[in-house]
């Protein structure tokens, strides 16, 4: 996982540390923040966020040292890139095969990341850790250590289903309004009956008494 920042449009680049970048940037040139090792289940689209510092914050999924796919959060403090592991999964899987996963359906979603005026991080997922329901975790400044302040958003399991969040309505109102609606994943992305399922547009206010 690398890092760059433009504030003139894209004309430069430098690293976090303020280190101008020569163009183009390859592997050779780049600020690597979190090294993930090949085959270790990264998913695609993560997450990322700035905090009211102007520091970013990244929300990820891949393996931990014991090959189990993990929550991750990595960021950037003002002074060095953090890390931390912010699930306790136990079962593995592999991101490999046909229609993505080889022998089973993804169990864990790709997680989203909204951060307060206080600059508490919350990140919203689904998975076998919450029975597949959608759930956020709050990491609280200034070392976000992992902790169990985790809320079930909403009771209904809703399978396989992806958490999709409306980001303007977080920065203008502070309001987390998400999409809500179950979703299937056929494994090897196989054929499957057609179900028609209600949608549902909800808002929390996540900021408050946890």
């Amino acid at each position: 996982m690398d890092y760059a920042v433009s504030e003139d449009w894209g004309r430069t680049w430098r690293s976090s540390k303020g280190r101008r970048f020569r163009l183009p940037i390859t592997q050779v040139n780049s600020e690597t923040v979190y090294a993930v090792s090949p085959g270790t289940n990264l998913i695609n689209q993560t997450s990322s966020a700035v905090d009211t510092q102007g520091n970013p914050h990244i929300v990820l999924y891949s393996n931990d040292p014991d090959d189990v796919p993990q929550y991750q959060h990595v960021w950037f403090d003002g002074k060095q890139w953090q890390h931390n592991f912010i699930s306790k999964r136990t079962k593995p899987f592999l991101l490999a095969g046909g229609g993505t996963l080889g022998t089973l359906q993804i169990p864990i979603s790709r997680p989203e990341i909204v951060i307060d005026d206080a600059d508490n991080v919350y990140v919203i997922y689904r998975g076998d850790l919450t029975g597949n329901r959608m759930a956020v975790q709050r990491l609280t400044p200034p070392n976000y250590i992992p902790s169990a302040e985790m809320r079930i958003l909403w009771e209904e399991p809703v399978e396989y289903s992806e958490p999709v969040i409306d980001r303007i309505r977080w920065q203008t109102e502070g309001v987390l309004s998400m999409l809500i609606q179950k979703n299937g994943q056929p494994s090897h992305d196989a054929e499957a009956p057609v179900r028609v399922e209600p949608v549902y547009i909800v808002d929390w206010n996540l900021v408050g008494n946890w």
